[in-house]
């Protein structure tokens, strides 16, 4: 008795009970693997990003063709062109992943077992960002290669090769994760798929749009600070001409990121 009430808590330091750190991410990414809806979105993600930026690529070679110029940054910028549309799929995905087990009431067995609330969606965090930051630089690897015959008549392959190219799909990598992990938060805080990804859709395309249309210079300056046009300052290949700096854009982000992450842990200490 007296053997089994020393160890049973504590086998490792990352043991939650009898359930480990590395036994809930395993977990959740077979969890994520089963979500049929999650899954698609995840790979309607990477061919919107493929398809998107393939077809941008040829269509600004073309341009080049027909004698009208086109500047080496917007080369550059191809693998995340599909990133503005494919990233309502890949929120969605990471909103789903949380609200579908309040749903379907398996949280209330998954609490019970595990009895570490912040464990359990710190490992469905983990294992969104990871999905996010692998499919977002899987698209953006393809349209590098799919839109390479395109741009080498015009001279144009060389920007989308080399170590410059592979810092870029990194960079889109860390902004897929982050929509991820935004998107974690958001399915905390609503615990319904309908509201989270409503919610979602407000705050990367509806607020962004209704901010432009206004016509003062504070309004464009607050849209700054939303997070997808953060997201696309930091994606920017050269220095913005205006806005913010990459590195005043990446804190904004990171801060977008980690609050809604905060704030659905926060939600997740609630009764479930």
């Amino acid at each position: 008795m007296s053997t089994v009430s020393a160890t049973g808590p504590r086998d490792s330091l990352g043991a939650v009970g009898r359930v480990t750190w590395v036994g809930l991410v395993r977990g959740e990414a077979v969890k994520l693997r089963s979500q049929r809806a999650v899954v698609l979105c995840i790979l309607g993600t990477g061919v919107l990003i493929a398809v998107i930026g393939i077809i941008g690529g040829y269509g600004f070679a073309g341009e080049l063709r027909a004698g009208r110029p086109v500047d080496d940054d917007t080369f550059r910028a191809l693998p995340s062109m599909g990133l503005a549309f494919a990233q309502l799929l890949l929120g969605s995905a990471a909103v789903l992943v949380v609200t579908s087990e309040w749903g379907s009431g398996a949280i209330r067995v998954l609490v019970a077992a595990v009895q570490r609330r912040q464990a359990l969606y710190a490992a469905k965090a983990l294992v969104m960002a990871v999905a996010g930051f692998a499919v977002t630089v899987l698209g953006g690897a393809v349209v590098a290669i799919g839109a390479a015959p395109a741009l080498r008549p015009v001279d144009r392959a060389g920007l989308l090769s080399g170590t410059d190219t592979l810092e870029y799909l990194a960079v889109m990598g860390l902004v897929g994760g982050a929509i991820c992990l935004m998107g974690v938060g958001l399915g905390a805080v609503a615990r319904h798929s309908t509201g989270g990804i409503t919610t979602l859709i407000g705050l990367l395309v509806v607020v962004p749009i209704v901010v432009a249309l206004v016509p003062s210079q504070g309004a464009r300056t607050l849209g700054d600070y939303l997070p997808m046009n953060a997201a696309g300052y930091v994606l920017s290949p050269g220095a913005p001409v205006e806005g913010l700096s990459h590195g005043a854009a990446t804190l904004v982000l990171a801060a977008w990121t980690l609050g809604l992450l905060a704030l659905g842990g926060v939600r997740m200490t609630r009764d479930i």
